[in-house]
């Protein structure tokens, strides 16, 4: 799963940055992966954030069994919850010590919220006094809607 949000990232990090960062290999946790581009390395930490435990249950469900996975969640305020989720989740990570150079990858599972929302929205993360990445990015893959075609979207955010 980390390999598989850290690869979506580095596409569009490497299109973003004109880049040609590839997997190298899983790193020493932490950091989760290492990218190399040439003699250039990315070391990338990847954690992940829901809703609630209930969308996080659904999302691992889907994951190992997708033909028993069930559909049905029910959220209250989930785009603040998953704000909240994200401030306490980038509060803990930053808590360890990391490799210099490393960055944070947020990866979010948003089955409600659109890129349009959360442009909006990852203004409200907060973030704590001590940050020991080099950058803090979220992202994952939204859905459709009338505003928006959805799909895999990411911010750099701290």
């Amino acid at each position: 799963m980390e390999k598989g949000i850290g690869n979506t990232f580095i596409s569009w990090y490497n299109k973003k940055n004109r880049t040609n960062y590839e997997f190298n290999r899983f790193g020493d946790d932490p950091p989760d992966l290492i990218y190399t581009d040439g003699r250039k390395i990315l070391k990338v930490e990847i954690t992940t954030e829901y809703y609630d435990k209930r969308a996080a249950q659904l999302e691992w469900q889907a994951l190992r069994s997708p033909d028993d996975a069930s559909q049905k969640w029910f959220g209250v305020d989930f785009d603040k919850s998953l704000v909240c989720n994200m401030t306490k989740r980038i509060a803990e990570k930053c808590r360890g010590t990391q490799d210099s150079g490393t960055i944070l990858v947020v990866g979010i599972y948003p089955r409600l919220t659109t890129n349009i929302d959360f442009e909006e929205m990852r203004k409200d993360i907060k973030f704590p006094e001590h940050i020991p990445f080099s950058g803090i990015y979220a992202g994952g893959r939204f859905p459709s809607s009338t505003d928006t075609d959805g799909g895999y979207f990411y911010w750099q955010i701290w």
